[in-house]
């Protein structure tokens, strides 16, 4: 190793570039752990830095924190970043933590040697090591992508423990400096002033007029709307709302909130100042309870499902959707496609706005740009498909491998920039996973060259006896396979284990291209290779959405477990649909499906009792069963049900009767064909579910019991017809 002073001279000049222009500089440093510390910490001292960030095990004059703890510094800032990667590169954290160094600041990078380093085991690989599979058993596709990333970085410093010290090519963009003209306090930008004014005018104009703002990260998009949030609240009497995937998430926002309020913490999930409050409400609470406010404010929009934030787009008539583009919680890109159209349809005023200046660093910054390009973030450069040139007749669905991937850029971001805008819960740590996930295979569906759907799959199951009874009484969880073991250990399924199934874990489809049948056709090519390759089940598992059954339905799935707990954010249980394509697998999933029906019928009056009637009726089409569904109606079912059609009988009654026959009858397609939405609401929520009178006619608006039980004796008897006529 070479004597780690003789860098200094570069270390200064490029800590020196990156104070002149405010940007940030990156540092790599490539070599054995020790020297690359003993470098960092000799030119620390030697340039009297204080404000540092170590990533690992690092100085004692540094804050020190592990890859699991990166959201704990949001909304600090520091002036020096080391990311220790020998002791495992973990794409989310880097992305996370990456944002909290300010320009002029230098992003240490301490890596194996680079050109061995894909040939050396990633500690953070472990997550990777699905059973049966072994740490050295996977491949390090990914880290040799982060390996090119770097050799082709623009102003950075390449420092080896051989001696050698290389600077890559500078970044040949124009910095635009600001002007003499500086946004008034406390704004850093003059975007970010646009942005709380736009968000003020949302509180105090005109009604249903939703702002929609988006940027990178590093704008100020959290601070502006504390910025917001302060100013409404210092000027009026004002209740105001604020929503996120996590609480961590609006971190910020209440520190600036609070800041300039001149309050004392920032903590817990209430802010209040005289009159005023500001308060965080998880999105799925939000919708279960009726909480009014002047103003709600959505943060990390693009993390939440899109059917949670039409609800609440419905429900307030003032809400500001604020989203990061290239974020870790979500993907700023998908959200603006999707949920552009729902605000169009809803509230074709709406207004939006990007913010594009940074306040931390000035642009055109090298290290935004190296974690942009090596995370595949940017998924601007690639031109998605246009649905008036896709023919699905015309697509070729293939598997593709992953070696390709790795050598083809533009393969690989064509896909990669497809899973990003297609899906709101794409992260940097699903581009490793597409990569290197050892039971992971990768299907495409190409028209005229260009990428149009995507699928990723996983191999699980296939458990030896022992193994399987472990499973069953929980005394093991062998990582990587959720179907088998969901059904073993929640559904009581001992034998589900031994079976070998096929997962869906993620498929995508060209925003501009869905509703072609792309998806659909996707599904069935992974179904038919699965059946000519020894697979026992095809199945998935997603956070359970009336659209998204419905999908799962039309490709011949079928409900086999829906979770017991709400997920925070999407607000709705977990799902789980299979498909069978051998012998031994139909015939377990005949008594999964028949024991699945009879499960969730009896618990929609309990555990499911707060489950949407659009979503009850799409499990109950998805479960319908194969066994003469009106045996299951004796005679005296039937006089109970004509008695009360007639004005015979009070609901009270009848109620098992009712419940059986509105059970049976919203599993037929036709049945519900035959009824209106607020027929079906009225069967599943009084029936089905069995809230009180009270809560039905509120949630349906209704003047009282005797119109309940009139629009109730109709519903019954247009479901009585349907099956009569069957």
């Amino acid at each position: 190793m070479t004597d780690v002073h003789q860098h200094f001279d570069a270390l200064t000049a490029l800590l020196s570039d990156a104070r002149a222009s405010n940007q940030r500089r990156l540092v790599v440093l490539s070599g054995e752990r020790q020297w690359g510390s003993s470098l960092i910490r000799a030119f620390y001292q030697h340039q009297h830095l204080t404000n540092g960030l170590w990533i690992g095990d690092g100085l004692a004059c540094c804050e020190v924190i592990s890859n699991k703890q990166v959201r704990q510094v949001l909304g600090k800032q520091y002036d020096v970043l080391i990311y220790d990667a020998h002791e495992g590169f973990d794409p989310n954290a880097i992305a996370t933590v990456t944002g909290t160094l300010a320009g002029g600041g230098l992003l240490f990078l301490m890596v194996p040697q680079l050109e061995s380093w894909p040939n050396r085991i990633d500690p953070e690989y472990q997550k990777l090591a699905v059973y049966p599979y072994q740490l050295h058993q996977l491949s390090q596709r990914f880290i040799q992508l982060i390996r090119d990333s770097l050799l082709h970085a623009r102003s950075a410093l390449i420092i080896a423990d051989d001696g050698s010290c290389k600077m890559t090519e500078a970044t040949v963009e124009a910095v635009r400096v600001r002007g003499v003209s500086t946004p008034p306090i406390p704004c850093y930008t003059q975007d970010q002033c646009d942005a709380v004014e736009a968000i003020v005018k949302v509180c105090t104009g005109h009604r249903r007029r939703p702002l929609v703002i988006t940027a990178d990260r590093g704008r100020g998009k959290s601070s502006a709307l504390g910025i917001a949030s302060a100013k409404l609240m210092s000027s009026a009497e004002r209740s105001l709302l604020v929503t996120a995937p996590l609480r961590s998430c609006v971190d910020a926002l209440f520190e600036r909130t609070a800041s300039l309020l001149n309050l004392k913490s920032s903590a817990g999930n209430v802010l209040q100042y005289q009159q005023s409050s500001l308060r965080f409400i998880p999105p799925d609470q939000l919708l279960a309870h009726s909480v009014s406010a002047e103003l709600l404010m959505v943060d990390e929009a693009a993390a939440i499902p899109a059917a949670l934030l039409e609800q609440l787009l419905r429900r307030y008539s003032r809400i500001v959707f604020a989203t990061t583009v290239h974020g870790y919680e979500g993907t700023g890109r998908g959200f603006a496609i999707r949920f552009n159209r729902s605000l169009d349809a809803i509230t074709p005023q709406w207004k939006s706005l990007e913010l594009s200046e940074p306040v931390r660093w000035a642009q055109a910054d090298p290290v935004e740009r190296w974690l942009f390009d090596a995370l595949l973030l940017d998924t601007q450069r690639y031109t998605p498909a246009d649905s008036n040139v896709v023919d699905p007749q015309q697509c070729v669905v293939r598997i593709v491998e992953r070696d390709q991937l790795v050598n083809n850029c533009q393969l690989l971001g064509e896909l990669f920039s497809l899973m990003v805008n297609a899906h709101y819960q794409t992260t940097p740590s699903d581009l490793r996973n597409l990569l290197d996930g050892p039971n992971i295979c990768v299907w495409i569906s190409c028209c005229r060259g260009q990428v149009v759907a995507a699928a990723l799959t996983a191999l699980e199951g296939g458990f030896d006896r022992r193994l399987s009874e472990a499973v069953y009484e929980g005394r093991r969880r062998p990582s990587g396979h959720l179907l088998p073991q969901s059904l073993a250990a929640h559904s009581g399924w001992q034998q589900a284990t031994q079976l070998s199934y096929v997962r869906i874990i993620r498929i995508a489809v060209t925003p501009s291209c869905q509703r072609l049948g792309l998806g659909g056709q996707l599904v069935q090519a992974i179904i038919d290779h699965a059946r000519n390759n020894g697979i026992d089940m095809v199945g998935s598992s997603f956070a359970a959405s009336a659209d998204v059954v419905a999908f799962w339905r039309c490709q011949q799935l079928i409900t086999a477990r829906v979770g017991l707990s709400k997920d925070s954010c999407s607000g709705v249980p977990s799902l789980l649909m299979l498909a069978a394509v051998s012998a031994p697998g139909r015939q377990l999933l005949m008594g999964i499906h028949q024991r699945f029906v009879e499960q969730f019928t009896f618990g929609l009056s309990s555990i499911y009792k707060e489950l949407t009637a659009q979503l009850v009726v799409e499990l109950l089409l998805a479960s319908a069963t194969h066994y003469n569904r009106i045996a299951l109606m004796d005679q005296q079912d039937w006089l109970d049900i004509n008695a009360f059609a007639k004005g015979h009988r009070q609901p009270q009654m009848c109620q098992l009767a009712l419940f059986k026959l509105v059970s049976l009858g919203l599993g037929d397609d036709d049945c519900v064909a035959s009824l209106t939405e607020g027929q079906i609401q009225l069967l599943v929520y009084y029936s089905l579910q069995q809230h009180s009178a009270g809560i039905v006619c509120q949630r349906l608006q209704l003047t009282g019991k005797k119109q309940l039980v009139k629009l109730l004796r109709q519903a019954v008897a247009t479901v009585a017809t349907v099956f009569r006529d069957e």
